[in-house]
């Protein structure tokens, strides 16, 4: 009983006692060649891994770009504290003009200061941005008392602002404070 008829008789009838030797080598001696990749087609693949990636690469900068403006803001707001602290002080020592704080008319829309170079830097960094810095001091309430004493409750603003644009503010603070004088005479505003 000698026929060919496939792998399983080729098998049987020329290694009947080596049954291993034929089903490794058989798939191997069947398999058509495969042919390479050429380097366009690897050149395809690549670009289009590279174009898939490339919206992921994205957001770790978006991140590090929110944080370092999450820095400004915070050293934004140190720096308009040391400043409603320092013009608490010039309140205190009388440095403010009169016409600010006891004029008849609110000063609402006219700084005290401004200064256009306001320039903050990260500590151990060396980012830097401008900004620009207006000061604002007006009175809400006003009261003369019955010793001749008139009392103030002053408002003191800092903006910061963009300067690119004026009318973006970027960072606001307020305090209020009391401010009096005796002896009051009227100035005007």
């Amino acid at each position: 009983m000698f026929t060919i008829f496939g792998p399983l008789k080729f098998r049987q009838a020329f290694f009947p006692f080596c049954p291993i030797f034929p089903l490794v080598w058989y798939p191997l001696l069947s398999m058509k060649k495969k042919r390479p990749f050429v380097l366009l087609e690897l050149m395809i693949a690549f670009a289009l891994v590279s174009i898939s990636i490339l919206p992921f690469l994205r957001y770790p900068f978006l991140q590090m770009k929110k944080e370092i403006d999450s820095l400004f803001s915070i050293q934004l707001e140190k720096a308009a504290e040391e400043e409603l602290i320092a013009m608490q002080l010039l309140l205190y020592e009388n440095h403010i003009p009169e016409k600010q704080l006891f004029a008849k008319k609110k000063l609402h829309n006219q700084p005290l200061f401004v200064d256009d170079q306001f320039e903050l830097t990260l500590p151990g960094s060396k980012m830097k941005r401008t900004y620009v810095k207006k000061t604002f001091v007006y009175f809400d309430k006003q009261k003369l008392g019955q010793d001749g004493t008139f009392t103030s409750l002053v408002t003191i603003n800092v903006h910061f602002h963009d300067p690119k644009d004026q009318r973006k503010t970027i960072k606001k603070a307020a305090t209020q404070a009391v401010a009096q004088k005796k002896n009051w005479v009227h100035v005007e505003g």
